[in-house]
């Protein structure tokens, strides 16, 4: 019988038969199990082979699966319920499943001895690949969404329990078998795990299959999430794939190939996820704050409870994270514990030789097994990646929902500004600059501190706990060494708090030069014509010299927290093992010195995270007040009565054919479709066809039907009640009717308008609008178009008529403008319509008027830059026939152009905030003869000015002649690319289409190409390609300047030795403490010996980091130093055409973000990228020196290091490039909106520019929601790596000390180096990567810094009275606006003697402005020559040139600063000369009433000042340079004819003895003058006296005045 039961259960194969070494009860029990090993293995092997037939099956022969494949934008997940959890209990069931292999092998080989015994050990490497086959079976049972394939799982696990229910019982029946058995153990843990996933896949498979997924709601998340789950467009699936794809980032896999075999594209990123987008989490927000004031019962912003309404959106997600931190911070606590078993069992079998193992059982204890040294060594690597995959799940969480708090901060800082009120943005708080750090610089503080949150309370948890270890292990010596970290953080608390303060000094001194640089590239024009540029440079280096002495300030505390942090170690150990003998009475060994440094290790980590924790939640908390108090800063009242209000506007909002829209739909993202540059501010309709109208608005009062506005005793002020600029107004403008609005210079023409738009406070009376004819359009004075299509411009958001745009195109006189343009009326129009003449960009705005929709029309003062005969046809096509007779529009005209008055319907007389006089011209004629007979007699004169209107409108009305050579150039540069292109595809034998073709065979030629069509005027930002060259290093390092580059890097290496050699003294002096032949005498002479050296060499390290430190942050703030210089000097001495083509948004972000990145950031992740990887190449140098085995296993580990870094690398800066670049368009769309915000609040078109925003929001984000998942991907690969050089690294060390080739305390050093060789690793390359994608600013200051400047030397430099007399000649000459644009100017020849008046004439676009551009050298001269008393202008320094001719610009500008700068910004005047100046400029009565007199401010842009008033400011201006030429570019065109007149004699009297060049606006204003100058498509048509041109009848100058053209 015994035979029979032998050949039945214990086949030597399987069972073995060799005799064994423990008890004959467990013999007998071994051999019973054997059949139940045996059956054990039936149901995995069962399952793996029925997975493989199914899955291939399904794969190969299921015509839907194979579908799937066919189209795999068709193959997304939707995970199923439970799916986490079901994956998380698969993950633990592996980990079982892994050591119970290892149980059985150490089973076999220390308990049971002999030969092997496969069936200890082959069932768990069974269900080893079972779990393997099930994790893959159920993820693609999910994917394919076939949930009948998990009755197989459901059999597998009915299986599986049965199987170790019986192996538990059978357990059970051992003697000595009970919970101190690793075997019994795992049994237990393995049944419970099986079960949980039968109860999980048996409620999946009733769910779907039998209740046909009733409960789906429940479990399957939100509708967001559903929607995006299927969503092919959505390529961020981090919340979407499966779990370890999730873990692991495996789904970016596709992402980092396509980044590595060519540069990544904003179109390969995909849509943003809905949870994401900008008018979700926008709106989020918003309800949040509106429930927190309602339940506060209040309305004032100031009281409401961020931390409350934050916790509220996020705190679940931020509670786990917190979790997820404290626990991964604990379980790597675990890792020192373990390398001290290690070296106690190294110890031990060192002394006494194997370790006896518990045979009783028959087999493994738990005990046994953890006494087990390369077990330990498997424990601790494990110990080594949990902790990694816990706090990258952490940083994953805290990552995406700062990502929402930013987003949400910038909609609501743009939704917030489209309702500021007007006076807030003059005021010194709301400036520009402010501005635009409050929805970029504060959102980003604010989104670093969030996702570090967690570092501020779990870092002081971390530390008390690794305190209470060391103290088991060093005791009382462990607290008075860990003294130095109390003593450091203490430090860092009072570095911390003057960091605080010296950054907010940072930060407002970082307000005033952004505000300053905003000014000077707001006026750069005027700047350059004044030569003002040294100046206005000087302001600017004021503010940063400020900023630069808080910013050394900070650096020398910053750069003293890292090294305090870092040195904390040394120190620490020093005091605590010199003073471990004294107290304890015992040698330091290696059990004890090892894992106390790796404690001290520890608080160090702790302690270096700590100050940049610190660092960001002192930002934060600044940069959130700055936002809360912009949130809660006053809006427009808006007091009108009966007028559409501004609706109140959420980020959903949108519009439609004109009307204000909820969007209930996702907003799609048109930046991702479209490609990078497209523009355009307003939804298309395929985006909008879901968007339902808002409710209509309540009731208002209306008025009677022949009344469209009325105002009854309106008394209105800007700011202050007692100072009101508009009194006692009673106006009622007519239905139907033309009313115009008339007066001086600062008498409330502007501010009448703004009363009627609601910009403007009401104090007393009522503004009333008729109800049913509320809607407005608004045409500015200052003309204001976006950065879009020309069309787009006029069109403006209304819906889209062919009839009325073609109408409104004739009426405006802009068809020749058009048809001239590159590509016709898609032609974008570039920031503040720097492409087209003052006239265009005016006609424009008038246009966008006349197109809308709108019952009531006010243009104030529209025909200011428009020359006399086109403003007649604009006022009587566009505004009389069209808007008045053809669709009997009421229509507010503000205008200084009377002669039009006696054809209007109603005329208001303003002066001094007063009505003087109202009424039809009728009765103005009756009541005031001699007003009426002014306003008759200009238009008689008019008239005499304005060609007929039929033939006018056959000649040119506008177009300038650069766009007419950009037009030709776009051609050129077509036939050039589709030469180039042809030719490349002969030679590589292409058959691509042209676009294909193009982009497939040069894709980065195509990046850089602007549209084919030549409607592109804004350049794409630039961006290089491919990693960053070493050039922008060397640049780098060249600005921080070659002694300081090579101090550094002398530190730096002595640095290096003083860590390798402090590693080998502690290495001895443990071991040292082992030595047991010497005498207590000679062991204390040896632990003074090395306590001594020890001390010195730590001390010395912490002075060498500190050094190092200081040395990195210095070098960092010297070159932001440098550079900012150059950049600023470079930008400012830029060509004209350098502005028009680059918008204003993307040159401050090189002033603000760029510039802040080289002043605070490189330099900490400089010195933290070389302090890590210093410590990463001394941990594996001395691994391998130690352990030479250990080389062999780091070479495959280097190689797939290398890989996962040059995958990282190649993708991980494209997507920096993308967010960096990504970011200037949020900030330019946000300046264009606060430029425009009058207009944009007229046609009540708020929802769409928030449309704009949302959406470069939206785009913004997603760059960053990948950029910032390429490091998470790059994290969980290093971890894996890293706990393999762990395993590697204690293997190879307990290997070698096996075989005697090292000591126990070499063994101790390798380890531990280890363990922190493998963070830090992961820190040199996140560190090594963040600081390349750093290097993005310098790579972008560096381009800005070598910008193509105007020649600013000369070779003679003339005496200080040049010019002498004023004599001009111009001989030959020739203009471009570029090299590579036809002549603006050809063949100008003119002599003008010193002292004459010259007066220039000619259609717009003819060459006026570019003539007077040429003295300035402001354009390209191609030939020829202009000489001033002789001198040629070229030979002359450039400052000098600008500054010894003055000009009065058409359009007039004013800096922040006090009247006195604006007249004499280099302080030159005494007061006597300036009030002058401000009386021949008939300022005088308007300034010597304000209170401060030249000490009084002007706010931002002179917006307290009237644009006449600038205008005037500008002629004294001139008048104090005292030049000898004056050139007067349409000067007087936003003043009244009255002040016209009064100017024109100044210049006979005051400029009697100076030259003096008129482009005229009015041409009677110059028939006095001494010489004509007519000018036509750029050439010289007409020279002589007016006299000599009006005798012959035939001149153009003569059909000018007397009223017809020269056929």
């Amino acid at each position: 019988m015994e035979d029979v039961d032998n050949q039945t259960y214990d086949p030597s194969w399987f069972c073995g038969s060799d005799p064994v070494e423990v008890g004959s009860q467990a013999v007998d029990n071994l051999q019973l199990t054997c059949l139940m090993n045996g059956i054990y293995c039936i149901p995995h092997t069962v399952f793996i082979a029925l997975a493989v037939i199914i899955l291939i099956y399904k794969r190969f022969f299921n015509a839907d699966i194979e579908n799937l494949y066919k189209t795999p934008e068709k193959l997304l997940r939707i995970r199923y319920p439970f799916h986490d959890f079901r994956m998380i209990v698969l993950l633990l069931l592996f980990l079982l499943t892994t050591i119970q292999v290892f149980e059985g092998v150490l089973t076999d080989t220390l308990v049971i001895g002999g030969s092997s015994r496969p069936q200890l050990f082959v069932p768990a490497i069974l269900s080893v690949f079972g779990t393997v086959a099930l994790v893959y079976y159920s993820d693609q049972a999910e994917l394919w969404d076939q949930p009948k394939m998990l009755c197989l799982q459901v059999v597998y696990m009915l299986a599986a329990i049965v199987s170790e229910m019986l192996r538990f019982r059978d357990l059970r029946r051992a003697p000595g078998m009970n919970i101190t058995i690793l075997k019994f153990d795992l049994t237990l843990s393995m049944l419970i795990a099986y079960i949980l996933l039968l109860i999980v896949d048996v409620f999946l498979i009733f769910n779907r299959v039998l209740l046909r997924n009733k409960v789906s709601r429940v479990l399957y998340g939100d509708a967001n999430f559903l929607q995006d789950s299927t969503n092919p467009d959505i390529e961020y699936r981090q919340q979407f794939a499966n779990y370890f794809s999730s873990l692991s980032s495996w789904w970016l896999n596709g992402l980092f190939v396509l980044g590595y075999q060519r540069p990544l594209e904003l179109s390969d990123l995909g849509e943003l996820p809905t949870d994401y987008k900008s008018h979700v989490v926008v709106d989020q927000l918003q309800d949040a704050l509106k429930h927190d004031l309602m339940e506060r019962n209040s309305r004032d912003i100031k009281d409401a409870n961020f931390l409350k309404i934050y916790w509220k959106l996020h705190g679940g997600a931020v509670a786990v994270a917190g979790l997820q931190k404290v626990s991964g911070d604990m379980i790597r606590l675990g890792g020192p514990l373990i390398l001290q078993k290690i070296i106690d069992l190294l110890t031990l079998i060192s002394t006494n030789g194997d370790i006896p193992v518990d045979k009783d059982s028959g087999y493994i204890t738990v005990k046994d097994t953890v006494a087990n040294v390369y077990f330990l060594v498997f424990l601790l690597s494990i110990c080594n990646l949990i902790p990694i995959v816990l706090l990258q799940r952490h940083f994953q969480s805290m990552f995406h929902v700062s990502l929402k708090m930013r987003s949400a901060l910038q909609g609501s800082v743009y939704l917030k500004a489209q309702y500021i009120s007007p006076v807030e943005l003059q005021g010194s708080d709301m400036n520009a600059g402010q501005l635009t750090n409050n929805i970029s610089t504060d959102p980003a503080n604010i989104q670093m501190f969030v996702m570090n949150m967690h570092l501020l309370w779990a870092a002081p948890i971390q530390l008390t706990v690794t305190l209470y270890f060391l103290y088991t292990i060093l005791g009382v010596s462990a607290l008075i060494g860990a003294s130095m970290f109390v003593i450091t953080l203490l430090l860092q608390g009072v570095i911390a708090k003057g960091m605080r303060k010296f950054q907010q000094r940072v930060m407002g001194y970082s307000d005033d030069r952004l505000k300053g640089t905003n000014e000077l590239l707001q006026g750069i024009k005027l700047i350059k014509l004044n030569g003002w540029e040294e100046r206005f440079r000087s302001r600017i280096k004021t503010s940063r010299r400020s900023e630069i002495k808080a910013l050394y300030k900070v650096a020398a505390l910053t750069s003293a927290l890292f090294p305090l942090a870092m040195s904390a170690t040394p120190l620490a150990t020093a005091v605590s093992f010199g003073l471990y003998y004294t107290l304890e009475g015992q040698p330091l060994t290696p059990n004890v010195m090892f894992p106390s440094i790796s404690y001290f290790q520890g608080m160090t980590a702790s302690l270096m995270v700590l100050p940049s924790a610190v660092m960001f939640a002192i930002n934060a908390i600044i940069s959130h007040g700055r936002i809360k108090k912009f949130l809660g800063a006053p809006e427009v009242e808006d007091k009108v009565k009966g007028r559409q209000k501004m609706i109140t506007l959420a980020a959903r909002d949108t519009c439609y054919d004109g009307e204000h829209r909820h969007d209930t739909t996702t907003r799609l993202q048109k930046a991702v479709h479209q490609g990078e540059g497209e523009y355009g501010t307003f939804d298309k309709e395929l985006e909008l066809k879901a968007a339902k109208p808002l409710p209509p608005p309540t009731p208002t009062p209306t008025l009677p039907d022949n009344l469209v506005i009325k105002m009854t005793n309106a008394t209105l002020t800007w700011e202050d009640p007692s100072t009101p600029v508009l009194k006692n107004i009673n106006l009622e403008i007519e239905t139907g009717k033309l009313t115009a609005i008339v007066g001086e210079i600062g008498s409330g023409k502007s501010s009448m308008v703004s009363s009627m738009l609601g910009e403007i406070k009401l104090v007393s009376g009522d503004i009333t609008w008729r109800s049913d004819k509320n809607r407005v359009a608004y045409a500015n004075q200052k003309a204001w178009l976006i950065n879009a299509s020309l069309k787009e411009n006029i069109v403006f958001g209304s819906k889209y008529n062919e009839q009325r745009y073609q109408m409104t195109i004739a009426a405006c006189g802009l068809r020749q403008d058009i048809d001239m343009l590159p590509s016709g009326d898609k032609t974008e129009i570039g920031e503040k319509g720097i492409n087209l003449s003052g006239g265009q960009k005016q006609r424009v705005s008038v246009a966008r008027a006349v197109y809308s929709d709108t019952q009531i029309v006010i243009l104030d003062d529209p025909m200011s830059a428009l020359d006399v005969h086109v403003g007649t046809q604009v006022f009587h096509e566009a505004i009389k026939n069209y808007l008045i007779v053809e669709q009997g529009r009421s229509v507010v005209l503000v205008t200084h152009q009377t002669h039009f008055l006696p054809e209007v319907d109603y005329v208001v007389v303003l002066k001094n905030g007063n009505i003087m006089q109202q009424g039809t011209p009728a009765e103005i004629q009756r009541d005031s003869p001699q007003l009426y007979k002014g306003w008759v007699d200009a238009g008689v004169a008019a008239k005499a000015e304005a060609p007929d209107m039929s033939d006018a409108a056959g000649k040119d009305q506008g177009i300038d002649k650069d766009i007419q050579a950009l037009r030709k150039q776009i051609s050129e540069r077509e036939k050039e690319i589709r030469f180039r292109k042809a030719s490349r595809k002969s030679r590589g034998g292409s058959s691509f289409g042209d676009d294909e073709g193009l982009k497939d065979l040069f894709p980065a030629e195509c990046d850089d190409e602007e549209e084919g069509d030549g409607s592109k005027l804004i350049h794409a930002e630039e961006r290089n390609k491919g990693s960053i060259s070493w050039r922008v290093y060397l640049y780098y390092l060249q600005a921080i300047g070659p002694t300081v580059v090579t101090l550094s890097f002398i530190v730096f290496v002595i640095n290096f030795l003083l860590s390798i050699l402090r590693s080998y003294w502690t290495s001895n002096w443990s071991e040292a403490g082992l030595l047991t032949n010497i005498t207590q005498e000679e062991v204390e002479t040896l632990n003074q010996y090395y306590k001594t050296w020890y001390s010195i060499i730590a001390i010395s390290c912490a002075i060498v980091f500190y050094l190092f430190s200081v040395a990195m942050y210095m070098s960092s703030l010297m070159a932001g130093i440098t550079i900012h210089q150059r950049v600023l000097k470079n930008v400012t001495q830029s060509p004209m055409r350098f502005f028009d083509t680059t918008p204003l948004g993307r040159i401050l972000n090189r002033f603000s973000t760029d510039t802040k990145m080289v002043d605070q950031t490189i330099g900490m992740t400089l010195s933290q990228t070389l302090q890590f990887a210093l410590n990463t190449a001394m941990g594996l140098l001395i691994n391998a020196i130690n352990a030479p085995i250990f080389i062999i296993g780091i070479i495959p580990i280097t190689i797939l290091y290398m890989f996962v870094t040059v995958y990282y690398v190649s993708s991980t800066r494209e997507l920096k490039r993308l967010e960096s670049i990504n970011m200037s368009p949020v900030y330019s769309h946000f300046s264009e909106t606060l430029s425009g915000l009058s207009t944009i609040r007229a046609y009540n078109k708020q929802a769409c520019f928030a449309g704009a925003a949302m959406d470069k929001i939206n785009t913004s984000a997603l760059t960053c929601l990948f950029r910032q998942g390429s490091n998470f991907w790059l994290q969980f690969r290093l971890g894996v790596i890293g706990a393999c050089i762990v395993g590697m690294a204690g293997t190879a060390a307990v290997t070698t000390f096996f075989s005697g080739g090292i000591d126990i305390s070499l063994v101790g050093l390798s380890i531990s180096l280890s363990l922190f060789s493998a963070q830090l690793l992961m820190q040199t390359v996140s560190q090594s990567a963040e600081l390349e994608m750093q290097m993005n600013a310098i790579e972008r200051l560096k381009y800005f810094a070598h910008l193509n400047i105007e020649k600013q030397e000369g070779v003679f430099q003339p005496p200080d009275d040049w010019p002498f007399i004023g004599d001009i000649t111009v001989n030959n000459l020739e203009m471009r606006y570029s090299k590579e644009l036809e002549p603006v100017l050809q063949n100008i020849n003119i002599r003008i003697k010193g002292g004459e008046k010259v007066g220039i004439c000619g259609r717009t676009g003819s060459g006026k402005s570019s003539l007077m551009l040429a003295f300035f050298r402001l354009i390209d001269r191609t030939d020829g020559a202009l000489y001033i008393d002789g001198v040629n202008i070229d030979h002359v320094p450039l400052a000098v040139l600008r500054q010894r001719i003055s000009i009065v610009p058409q359009d007039p500008t004013l800096f922040t600063g006090t009247i006195r700068f604006n007249l004499d910004p280099f302080d030159k005047c005494s007061d006597e000369e300036i009030w002058e100046a401000i009386g021949i400029a008939q300022l005088k009565n308007t300034l010597s009433n304000l209170p401060n007199g030249l000490e009084s401010m002007v706010t931002e842009g002179g917006e307290n000042f009237s644009v006449g008033q600038r205008q005037l400011f500008c002629v004294a201006r001139a008048f104090l340079r005292k030049s000898r030429i004056l050139i007067l570019d349409e000067a007087t065109a936003s003043i009244d004819k009255d002040m016209d007149a009064i100017l024109q004699d100044v210049l006979f009297t005051a400029f009697a003895n100076k030259t003096v060049l008129t482009i005229a606006h009015r041409v009677s204003t110059i028939l006095n003058y001494d010489t004509i100058v007519v000018l036509s498509a750029g050439k010289l048509e007409e020279w002589d006296s007016p006299t000599a041109l009006l005798s012959n009848p035939d001149s153009i100058f003569s059909s000018l005045v007397n009223g017809s053209l020269p056929s």
